[in-house]
This record gives structure tokens, sequence and C-alpha cells, in this order.
């Protein structure tokens, strides 16, 4: 490296990691920092690709305060955010795509014989528990598959989405693999 790109280098990260409010020195809106800290913003998912493209993120000379500024926002915004390459311990999008479809067919199968079991009924509060359960399955693999569906979401909403189906099953679950069911099954038995 030489001394330019290792002083460009270092601005470029203490740009990033400064609070939102901490000043931009005019000195810095040079190509090479606004690429250095575009290629630190895509390894840091902090943007995706896409925004990368024509005037978006980071190209235009006159926005680079509110780019850096935003960038900021991110950075400490998703601090807590897994990274994408945790979606690599999970199954892969296409079977959760045939999970989310089974579970809407139990959802819809559950709705048409939900006569069945009216209140009052002797299986009433484990059929509801039973829709309540796959409803709740259902909304953790929405996460799931939002946050894998790359052409969807940006990447800063596909982290949040991650976030958000850790926070569902919780971190032993989410760092171990171990996930639930996407079905109920503890129900599906008792219904037949």
């Amino acid at each position: 490296m030489t001394g330019e790109l290792v002083f460009n280098t270092a601005l470029a990260f203490i740009l990033l990691c400064g609070a939102e409010d901490d000043p931009v020195p005019a000195e810095a809106n040079t190509p090479a920092i606004r690429h250095i800290l575009t290629r630190m913003a895509l390894d840091e998912e902090l943007i995706d690709p896409s925004e990368t493209k024509s005037l978006f993120v980071l190209a235009g000379y006159y926005s680079f305060t509110y780019d850096v500024n935003m960038l900021r926002f991110r950075k400490h915004a998703m601090a807590a955010n897994p990274m994408l390459k945790e979606l690599e311990r999970f199954p892969s999008f296409e079977v959760v795509d045939q999970w989310l479809t089974m579970s809407l067919s139990y959802q819809k199968w559950l709705s048409r014989n939900q006569e069945l079991f009216l209140p009052g009924h002797y299986k009433w509060k484990e059929f509801e528990a039973a829709r309540q359960a796959a409803i709740e399955r259902y909304n953790i693999y929405l996460h799931l598959w939002l946050a894998q569906k790359p052409n969807l979401n940006p990447v800063p909403s596909r982290r949040t989405d991650l976030a958000n189906f850790r926070q569902l099953i919780g971190d032993s679950a989410f760092y171990s693999g171990n996930i639930p069911a996407f079905l109920p099954l503890e129900y599906i038995a008792e219904a037949r």
C-alpha cells in the first residue's frame, strides 16, 4: 500500500465510524475516498450494490456530506443486526419458499375447518392454539424468506429481516441453527 492509499483508507474509516453530527471535512470529498468508502460500506453490508450504480450513494460530489451521514446512521442503526453470511447455516431460499407455501396451505385448512371447532367445543382450545402457532411459525419463516430474497429487498432491509428472524427464534436457536419446525407439529398429531 502506498502512503496515500493508507491515509485515504484511514480517513475513510474515521469518516464512516464517526457520529452522525460529526463534521465531514470538504477535503475528504475526493474520488479516491468516495471509492474506499463505497467498498467499506459494501463490505459491511451498509448499502446494496444497486445503490452504488448511477448517481445514488457516494457517486456525486455535491451529496458527499449527506451520503457520509447516511452511512454513519446505517452503521450505528444496524450494528446489532447479523450479517447476511449468517444465512449460510439455514435452509436455502427454495426450501423456505416451499415451507411458506405449505404453511399457508395448513392455515387455509385450519380456516376451512374452523366451524368444526367453535368456542365451547371440547377441542376448541387446542384448535385455537394450533391456529396461533401456525401464524407465528409463518411469520418467523417469512422474515427468513425476506432476508434470503436478494432481488426483493436491498441489503440493509435484508439484514433487518434477519435480525427480526433472530429475535423471533432466540439467539440460541439462531446461532446453533436449531430452528423450530415450519409447521406446529405438536398440534398436527392431535388434529387427526
